[in-house]
């Protein structure tokens, strides 16, 4: 099994012991809860966490929305994030840039 969706488990696991949503939770409050870290992230500096001492307070807030994604993933039931990740990249990078060039 691929490492990213071995941490999807964990990160669902993590999303529901916050007590922000349970194991019924509408997959749409996983996408509010993302919602919320990422409005958080706007506050944040580069200055090194409170929490994670050897991380910026950027990464750890950027982290923090990966991992509500990465449950929203798992809870819709995606088999295999890690490749619809590796897809989504590929498509856009087929897609031709706005300014026509490579």
């Amino acid at each position: 099994m691929i490492v990213l969706n071995k941490l999807a488990k964990k990160c669902q696991e993590n999303c529901i012991r916050s007590g922000r949503v349970t194991g019924n939770s509408n997959h749409r409050a996983y996408l509010v809860h993302a919602s919320v870290m990422l409005h958080q992230a706007f506050d944040k500096t580069k200055w090194a966490s409170e929490t994670l001492k050897q991380w910026s307070e950027y990464e750890v807030s950027a982290a923090e929305v990966i991992c509500w994604m990465t449950a929203f993933l798992e809870r819709l039931g995606c088999d295999n994030i890690e490749q619809l990740i590796k897809d989504v990249i590929e498509y856009h990078q087929a897609q031709p840039s706005p300014d026509g060039k490579a």
